[in-house]
Parts: structure tokens; sequence; C-alpha cells
């Protein structure tokens, strides 16, 4: 999942956010419809093998989804009192704990990935490499895969620190509501 599920149960339905099957509604923007009835947010922003594509010699690697998995699990015990107003927010740890969450959701969307993807497909019509180039890093500049999971592991060091030397607002709703959208940050190009 491109965003996690314990972030998405806060999108539930209040009577299903604390079940073991939490259900939202979806909204599509590109059909401009919703759902018929909430669904599972196991279905929601999801994607197999996204953060183990297929290397040259065909194989998986888990270590992305590992280390993915490492992010989510310590964001998921502070979340509720993140989401529900009650945490520390004079605690420096909350905002880095935020700070790399928020920067880990937006390295790792499937949005990133589609553009990576498609750039590179590009550039294989374009200017073919000889089989077997890699960088000099060891990455495969023709795997859209392989690119993409080292910008996250590379980016998100970098883009955890910018989040961090930012003003941030804090908005409390007055309802029990919660909104979000699977594209946290938007890239305007001026």
């Amino acid at each position: 999942h491109w965003v996690p599920q314990f972030y998405l149960s806060y999108c539930a339905t209040q009577e299903s956010r604390r079940t073991e099957t939490p259900q939202a509604w979806r909204f599509d923007k590109e059909s401009n419809a919703f759902d018929e009835k909430p669904t599972s947010v196991r279905n929601l922003c999801g994607k197999r093998y996204l953060y183990s594509p297929k290397t040259a010699d065909g194989v998986r690697d888990g270590g992305t989804e590992d280390f993915l998995r490492q992010i989510e699990d310590q964001t998921a015990r502070e979340w509720r009192t993140i989401a529900e107003g009650e945490a520390d927010l004079k605690d420096p740890r909350m905002w880095k704990l935020i700070a790399r969450c928020s920067a880990a959701r937006q390295l790792r969307n499937y949005t990133l990935y589609a553009l990576f993807n498609s750039t590179i497909e590009l550039a294989n019509r374009l200017y073919p490499l000889a089989k077997g180039s890699v960088r000099a890093d060891g990455v495969n500049p023709r795997n859209s895969g392989e690119v993409f999971i080292h910008q996250l592991h590379d980016g998100l060091p970098k883009m955890t620190d910018t989040f961090l030397s930012k003003t941030w607002y804090v908005l409390e709703a007055s309802n029990d509501s919660f909104v979000t959208s699977d594209k946290p940050v938007l890239f305007i190009h001026p």
C-alpha cells in the first residue's frame, strides 16, 4: 500500500474504524463516482510488488517492503494520539516521526512510480542502452522499479529533513471526519 492501512483506517466509517476490517468510502476522481458501499481499507491504495520489483535475474527483493514496514510500525504505534489530537506536539521526536512518515508517503506513492515508469519507457524507446547497463550505484537505469526503489531510499532522509525545516500548521476538525488523498503533496511547476 502506498498509503499505509493504519492511516487509511482513520478515513473509515465511524462504526468500522476500530474493527478488524475498517471500511471507507472511495471516490474515484477520474470517473467522478463514489463506490456504492464502503470498502475495506485493504482494498485501497495498493499494488502488488510495487516495492519489490524483479531484478535482472528475475528475483524479488523484499528489503524495501521491510524498510517501509518499520516506518509504518513506528508511526502506527503513535498514530491514534496524533489523529485524535492527543499527541505532544512540543516533542521533537513526534515531529520527526510525522515528517518521516510523510516523506515516505510522498516518495512511495504510485503516481511517482508511474511517472518514473513512463519516463523510462520513453527513454528506452528513444535512446536504447546496451543490455546489462548499470549506474555507478548498481541500479539499472532502464528498470523503473529499481530506479523508484533507489529514489525512495536515497530521498527519504533528505525529504524528512526538508519537512522538518518547514513551518507546520495543525488543523483540527470540529466533527469526526477524516479525508485524505492518495497524492499527499502536489507538484506545481512555476
